[in-house]
């Protein structure tokens, strides 16, 4: 509790007791608690909790061209209405944090975005956009090339291509876990309940995995550049 003085003159004052704001933690967990005994209210509150982790996800995970024709908003607000629908499917397991849960609905949600595109357009122009087969080396590749320092010039395609090359020598696993670690900006214990590891191992292969990007970038004088702060 928090013990707030109000004066009311010089003579006296007005003590008044008012309780200690949540953190974004304890509200969580409250909402949750009302959500489990069937207060199906809370659900907006909840999502909206983690809206702007969600909006980063979405980004990330949608490819650039396709971000050109989807507001990500748009994407954010379908993701609430199936996470509204399925909410039950989150409250059946045993343990597992909210957050992971509706990422997982928002990467689900982008990946039917790519695939519903994909569907609508000739196979020439798919490629054209760049939207098929988008490995976890041509994410990564691409995120690292448009959001690193910014006196970081644009690479152009070929450069592109010949940067996803060199980080296709590590391994899937390790890429997966700088993605989400640096980009998507999970933490240790949500990068673990989304690929199915134990803590332990993440940092691992976190740390190894951040060593050897950084080893295969110096190697090559055009890429230099591309190292910054987001990788410390």
């Amino acid at each position: 509790m928090v013990l707030v003085l109000l004066a009311r003159d010089s003579r006296s004052a007005l003590v008044q007791w008012r309780p200690k704001p949540l953190s974004n933690a304890q509200y969580e967990e409250e909402l949750l608690t009302s959500l489990r005994c069937g207060n199906r209210t809370v659900v907006g509150d909840l999502f909206e909790l983690h809206r702007e982790r969600l909006l980063r996800v979405i980004h990330v995970r949608l490819n650039p061209r396709l971000r050109q024709r989807v507001d990500t908003a748009d994407v954010l607000q379908e993701t609430y209405l199936v996470a509204s629908q399925r909410i039950d499917e989150f409250l059946s397991q045993d343990e597992g944090s909210l957050f992971v849960w509706l990422r997982f609905l928002a990467v689900q949600k982008v990946v039917d975005l790519h695939r519903e595109h994909l569907q609508a357009l000739k196979r020439s122009i798919a490629r054209e956009v760049g939207m098929e087969h988008a490995s976890s080396a041509q994410v990564l590749a691409n995120l690292i090339a448009t959001t690193s320092t910014p006196c970081a010039k644009a690479i152009h395609a070929e450069l592109r291509d010949r940067l996803t090359q060199i980080i296709e020598e590590i391994p899937e696993i390790d890429r997966n876990i700088l993605l989400l670690r640096h980009f998507e900006q999970l933490t240790n214990h949500e990068v673990a309940e989304t690929l199915g590891m134990n803590q332990s191992s993440v940092s691992t292969r976190h740390v190894r995995a951040l060593a050897k990007l950084k080893s295969l970038l110096l190697q090559h004088d055009e890429f230099r550049d591309l190292l910054s702060q987001d990788f410390e």
